[in-house]
């Protein structure tokens, strides 16, 4: 788990340094980001690879403080807007009762 983990930060980060780059030279940058994961021929973007990795961590529990310093948002709100929600995260919040769920959630943010 944790070899997948870094793997998936290393893309993330790479990712993300790709996307700077490719604001002077796209069609490169993109190249050389497929080629470093070995995925070289595919028609799969910059963002496709630092939206996938960042949900990857996410989704594997690393705090989203991290993940927001890793990838260069300037706030964790632009940063959940970019993290895919699942169905079945969605499942999961929807059977949760509104009262419960706000009075566990107040606890955490006191503490």
């Amino acid at each position: 788990m944790a070899v997948q983990l870094l793997s998936q930060l290393r893309l993330a980060i790479l990712a993300v340094r790709r996307r700077r780059e490719a604001q002077t030279n796209p069609m490169s940058t993109n190249g050389q980001a497929l080629a470093y994961a070995g995925l070289e021929g595919l028609e799969i973007s910059t963002h496709s690879f630092s939206r996938t990795a960042l949900t990857n961590l996410s989704n594997a529990g690393v705090p989203l403080r991290v993940i927001q310093e890793i990838s260069d948002y300037r706030s964790l709100a632009s940063l959940q807007r970019y993290l895919e929600v699942s169905p079945e995260q969605k499942k999961a919040i929807a059977g949760l009762n509104y009262l419960e769920f706000m009075d566990r959630f107040e606890r955490l943010v006191s503490s």
